[in-house]
C-alpha cells in the first residue's frame, strides 16, 4: 500500500515540474502585458509612502529608531507623475530623545525598481532639493 502512495506522490510531483517548465514564463516571471501592469503597480500611493520612508531614513541621525505612525501621512499624485508625500517619524535625536518630525517630500517612479527623490525636508529642513 505504500508504495502505491509514494508512487502516487512522485507522479503529482513530476506533473507539477513538468507543468512549471512548460508555462511560457516558466511560472515566475512577467510577461507580455502582465509586465507593464507590474510596472503600474510599483507607482502607487503606497510605495510612494515607503520610498520616502527610505529617502528619510538615509538622513536621519539613528535610522534603527525610525518610528513612521501608521495613519499619520498621506500622499497625492501630481498632474506630472510625481507624489507630494507628507508624513511624520519618530526618531532618537543626538541626545538619544525619541523626537517626532514632519516629513515632505516629492518623490517620482522612474520605472523598474527605481525611485527618485526630488525634495525631501525633516523637520522643516531641507535635505533634498530647494
Amino acid at each position: 500500500m505504500s508504495t502505491v502512495i509514494t508512487a502516487g506522490i512522485v507522479v503529482v510531483v513530476m506533473l507539477f515540474i513538468f507543468i512549471q517548465l512548460s508555462s511560457p514564463s516558466g511560472g515566475n516571471k512577467v510577461v507580455g502585458s502582465e509586465r507593464k501592469e507590474a510596472a503600474r503597480s510599483q507607482d502607487t500611493e503606497s510605495m510612494a509612502y515607503t520610498m520616502t520612508q527610505v529617502f528619510t531614513e538615509r538622513h536621519l541621525l539613528a535610522p534603527a529608531s525610525a518610528d513612521w505612525p501608521w495613519s499619520e501621512w498621506r500622499a497625492q499624485k501630481q498632474p506630472d507623475g510625481s507624489w507630494v508625500v507628507l508624513a511624520q517619524v519618530d526618531s532618537q535625536n543626538a541626545f538619544g530623545a525619541q523626537i517626532r518630525n514632519q516629513v515632505n517630500a516629492v518623490v517620482e517612479y522612474t520605472g523598474g525598481d527605481d525611485w527618485k527623490c526630488r525634495y525631501l525636508s525633516i523637520g522643516g529642513q531641507v535635505m533634498i532639493g530647494q
